[in-house]
This record gives C-alpha cells, sequence and structure tokens, in this order.
C-alpha cells in the first residue's frame, strides 16, 4: 500500500471513529418524546430507532404488543447485548422484565423514566415500570453501552 493511500485509510478510520463516539444530549424534561441526539447519531439497523451513542449490538426484535397493556417479558443481559434489543409494545403499557444478570454486572437503565437497576452477575433481576405515551425509549447498561449494550422500546 502507497503512503498517501495508507494515509486515506487512517483517515477513513479516524472519522469513522469518531462519528460513533457521541455524548448523550439530555433531554429537557422526561415528557420529551426521545433523547435527543448529537450529530454523531446512530440507527438502529433492524428497527429505525435514532440511538444518541454508537454502537448498537443487535440481537433480535420481540414483538410484545399482544399483551396489551400488561407486558411481561424474559430479558437476557447477554455479553455487550440485550436480548431481546428492541421490544414492541403498546404506549403506556405497564411493563414488568425478569431480567437474566447472565456473566458481569450490568445495569437496566432508562434516563426518560430516571430508571437505573442494579442486575448482579448469575441473578435474576425484576424491573417494573410504565412506558411513556409516545417513544421510543431507549435502554441500555450504564459500564456496557460503549459496547453497543442498548435497545428500545418502540410503538407501532
Amino acid at each position: 500500500m502507497t503512503s498517501t493511500r495508507a494515509k486515506r485509510w487512517a483517515l477513513i478510520l479516524l472519522m469513522v471513529a469518531a462519528a460513533c463516539s457521541g455524548k448523550t444530549t439530555p433531554s429537557a424534561s422526561n415528557s420529551s418524546p426521545s433523547p435527543t441526539p448529537t450529530s454523531s447519531g446512530c440507527l438502529g439497523k433492524l428497527v429505525a430507532v435514532q440511538f444518541p451513542t454508537c454502537p448498537v449490538t443487535e440481537v433480535e426484535i420481540k414483538d410484545a404488543s399482544g399483551q396489551g397493556q400488561n407486558v411481561n417479558l424474559a430479558v437476557d443481559a447477554g455479553e455487550g447485548a440485550w436480548g431481546p434489543t428492541y421490544i414492541k409494545a403498546k404506549p403506556g403499557a405497564h411493563v414488568t422484565l425478569i431480567i437474566d444478570g447472565g456473566i458481569g454486572n450490568h445495569t437496566f437503565t432508562i434516563d426518560r423514566l430516571n430508571l437505573n437497576q442494579e442486575v448482579p452477575a448469575g441473578k435474576k433481576t425484576t424491573v417494573s415500570f410504565t412506558l411513556p405515551s409516545t417513544g421510543p425509549v431507549i435502554f441500555y447498561c450504564v459500564p456496557h453501552r460503549s459496547l453497543g449494550m442498548q435497545g428500545a422500546f418502540y410503538f407501532s
């Protein structure tokens, strides 16, 4: 590879790394439709949800909207990813998640709902909350968000 070509590739890699290192911009209030993404936000591939930070490790989509206003769901806190990553639900639904902590300590965090629940390694943790009437609602693991451990509730 020529020196000029190597420099171009290095520049491209730096630009890609910079694009996925954005910070979350806090929303003005909990009633806003979603977190305000920075210019370096990223769009989910499986479901078109805008995330304020990159990357997003996408595992699967779960349609829980058929459960109506009371959603009960098992969620896996895998290594660097949530399974499912995207959960379709009804606006205003009361959600109860049973989270399998897997390997390593995690959190289940939703800034919009002021929710930050510790999920210890190897333990099952129950988290309950009510979704707002507008979405999407982004959730993530604080220590592993930079690895892509984030997902979203979305509405149809």
